[in-house]
């Protein structure tokens, strides 16, 4: 039997299907693992933005502000596309505007459609992280020895995983 290591984990790999008793395990661990993922990418942002002096957005924005990028959408599009993985968009798309990153304006079709994009701001500001994750990019290659075609990996598995949690609440059980 082969094993899957890591620096914390050593799971024995099972038999692919419902007998496997190593699946719940590494599908706990997987879960694990992208929660302190994602704590620790918004620490380092939080840490660029207090090493450039930059304190008037939050790490929270600041990676929204990235994953836009210089594309305009719509409010609604923010969190079903993973920029913004809270539960308050408004609230923040309002802080970013009155704090210059961001512009709003309404679909000259749907008023009640509302599309954003970032500012000379924010677009300076995006550059300066778009700058440090192609550093980080070129560390993740030559220091840890992931090649580009393990991230693609590791992203489609992700993504699938992803698929499959936001299925789950419709097809809980119900309980009564």
């Amino acid at each position: 039997m082969n094993d899957i290591t890591s620096s914390r984990h050593k799971l024995p790999v099972g038999t692919k299907g419902k007998g496997s008793p190593v699946l719940p395990k590494a599908w706990a661990e997987a879960m694990k693992e992208i929660e302190r993922a994602r704590t620790s990418l918004l620490k380092c942002i939080k840490i660029e933005l207090d090493g450039m002096r930059v304190h008037d957005i939050n790490n929270i924005g600041a990676y929204m502000l990235f994953c836009m990028g210089k594309e305009e959408m719509r409010i609604g599009e923010l969190q079903p596309r993973g920029y913004y993985l809270g539960s308050n968009v408004s609230y923040n798309v309002r802080e970013m505007t009155r704090d210059g990153y961001l512009e709003q304006r309404r679909s000259d079709h749907d008023r009640r459609n509302i599309f954003v994009r970032l500012t000379d701001k924010g677009l300076q500001l995006y550059e300066k992280f778009d700058a440090r994750f192609k550093e980080h990019a070129v560390q993740i290659e030559e220091e840890i020895e992931v090649s580009p075609a393990e991230l693609a990996q590791t992203a489609e598995t992700l993504e699938r995983l992803n698929q499959f949690v936001t299925r789950l609440p419709r097809a809980a059980p119900h309980y009564e």
